[in-house]
């Protein structure tokens, strides 16, 4: 299940809340709602690195596909990669 995996290099918190009430950009307030998806904590865990590991080479991949370095500087604050 992905969940607001769209970039947004204005956005300061989440579109949707996490848990009922919070949209925090928070990796551990998102792990801890694992078991609310059916998630053994050590699952979250690794969908989180999974995901991180897949989003960590981002501005290669747009330089590789000619994305200019500009275009390229103004996304770089929507990739938040590690708490």
């Amino acid at each position: 299940m992905a969940y607001d995996l769209n970039p947004d290099p204005t956005a300061r918190a989440l579109s949707l809340a996490i848990d009922e009430t919070d949209c925090s950009l928070d990796f551990s307030l998102a792990l801890a709602q694992s078991p609310y998806y059916g998630l053994s904590l050590p699952q979250g865990r690794q969908i989180l690195e999974h995901v991180l590991d897949g989003v960590s080479a981002w501005a290669q991949i747009a330089r590789s596909y000619g994305i200019p370095h500009a275009e390229i500087s103004l996304m770089a604050d929507s990739f938040y990669l590690r708490e």
